[in-house]
This record gives structure tokens, sequence and C-alpha cells, in this order.
């Protein structure tokens, strides 16, 4: 990893914005210096997850990557105007050896610089390649490795843009998602959506569970709750003191949905990466000392 042993203020002001013109607090929200802390366990936790979702998929790799799968033909997709080659079988080991290995880097911050690039190029490529199976998993890590990718390395203090871009991605990933479902979906006409998706080709053995043994009353609790917290997100996550209680009913809603829905875990896993971007910079540099207690100074951790 790439640290810095240099002591920084974060809530020290924008350049200018003493002086109070028009659209200093603007450029102090989007472009203010900040503690890396927050970006680096961002990068750290979206490439965990990400490379724990490849190396699972990886096993069936041949048939999303190579021409030994289905593949809907270009004429067959309207929606997707950019179709990629395939990857040819021969290639297929050095292809995964590219980008596990680049995701390793980015987790371990090993020349960030072009190892981001690399691990997002590759990213991209796959879920261009396998359009029918890239779902919301494949398009959230892709968006988050180009800001880490963007992001300015090496630089103290940091500009807060890429953490105020990625936190208005997760808040508004929420709440497009629960408006689809009020608006768009049965969420508000019938109280047992949840209960009757539970039943799909999604059930785990917990979800068999609590639909065997859980009163029929519960589920649109369950659901009405779901719901509520989606588009609520922009006040429990965008309101600082709302915080602490919006993270802890995310942690709940991902956690419920990976334990009921099947491999469901890996979407959950690059969500709350997400959440670490919200958590006390002083709260992650605690956390990230006592991991590497007796390992060296305390350090600022750069994106």
């Amino acid at each position: 990893m790439m640290f810095v042993k240099r002591s920084f203020d974060s809530s020290r002001p924008y350049v200018g914005t003493h002086l109070g013109f028009p659209g200093a607090s603007f450029l102090q929200f989007w472009f203010g210096p900040v503690d890396g802390i927050r970006l680096s366990a961002f990068r750290m936790a979206m490439a965990t997850a990400v490379f724990l979702y490849v190396l699972y998929r990886w096993v069936c790799a041949e048939e999303w990557l190579t021409e030994a799968g289905y593949h809907v033909s270009e004429a067959n997709l309207p929606y997707h105007d950019l179709v990629v080659p395939l990857v040819p079988s021969a290639f297929l080991l050095w292809f995964g050896v590219l980008l596990l290995g680049g995701l390793a880097a980015v987790i371990v911050g090993w020349q960030l610089r072009w190892t981001t690039w690399l691990a997002w190029a590759c990213l991209l490529y796959v879920t261009l390649a396998d359009q029918l199976s890239s779902f919301v998993t494949n398009k959230l890590a892709v968006v988050a490795l180009l800001v880490v990718a963007l992001a300015p390395h090496n630089k103290v203090p940091h500009s807060v843009w890429p953490v105020r871009v990625l936190q208005i991605t997760l808040i508004v990933s929420y709440f497009t998602a629960g408006w689809n479902k009020a608006v768009w979906g049965e969420w508000l006409k019938d109280p047992y959506v949840l209960w009757s998706q539970l039943q799909g080709t999604y059930r785990t053995d917990l979800a068999a569970w609590m639909i065997r043994t859980l009163p029929l009353g519960v589920w649109p609790v369950l659901q009405y709750a779901a719901l509520a917290f989606e588009l609520l997100a922009p006040l429990h996550l965008g309101i600082k003191s709302l915080r602490v209680v919006g993270l802890l009913w995310g942690l709940s809603f991902q956690l419920l949905i990976a334990a009921t829905m099947h491999q469901l875990i890996y979407f959950s896993l690059v969500m709350l990466s997400f959440y670490v971007l919200f958590v006390d910079e002083k709260l992650l540099h605690r956390i990230y000392n006592l991991f590497t207690k007796g390992r060296g100074a305390r350090i600022h951790v750069t994106p």
C-alpha cells in the first residue's frame, strides 16, 4: 500500500471560502480538502468484494467470455449498442490473471496509477461481453473503479470530489430502486411482493425457513421497511445526524438480502463497500491502526 506520514485536518476550509464569495459552500462541498482514509478504505473494500465475486464466477468463465457459452447476437441487442469481441479460449487463463491480478493490486495498493485502470478495463470488458448476465453488481463496480482511477494519486491534501461522487451514487441507487418499486412496481399495491419473491429461484434455506415459520403479517412489515429504507436514503444517509441510523438500517437490509437470496451476497458486499464512505474518518483511522498496531507509526492512507 501507499502511505504518507503526514497529519491533516480535513475540517480546514477550501482555499477562498473564507472570502464569502457566491458558490464558496458549493466549492467546499465538492472540492474541499479531505483526509484520504475514506477513499482508501472504499478502494480496498470494493476491490475485495469484486475479487471474491469474480473468483466465485470464474468456474464458468468460459461460458460468459468465450464462444463456448450462449451469447445473443448483435442484431438482437437493441439496447446495447456496444458489442465487444469474445476472448479466445486459449487466452482465457491469461485474461483471468490480468483481471484478478489487477484487482489484487488495487486491494493492496500496488502501483495504483495503472493497476486501477487495468482492473477497470478488464471489468468493463466482462460487463460488455456478457451483457445478459451483467447486472447492478458489475455496473456499480465499473463506476466505482472508474472514480477511484480518476482520483488524484499521491496528493495531500485530497480533494473530496471522488468521495462525494461515490456517496451520491449510493444514495441515488437506493432511491431510484425504491422509486421503481413504489411507482412502477407492485410494492405499494400488494403487501406480499417480498413474500412471493423469496419463494422463487433466489430462495435460500433461511428464506425457506422464514416462509414456513414467520406469521404472514410479518411480511408486509419487512416489505415496507425495505421500501422506506430505499426511498428515505437521501435523508438518513445525506443528513449527518441521521447517518448512524441509516448505516445500521442499511446493514440489516443488505445482510437480509445476502442471507435470503441465493448468490446475492456479492451484491450486498459491493453495496456495503460504499458504506465506509459515510463512516467518520477518526473511526476509520482507529480501525486501521488497530490492524496495523506495532507495524509502524500512525499513517494516513492515500488512494
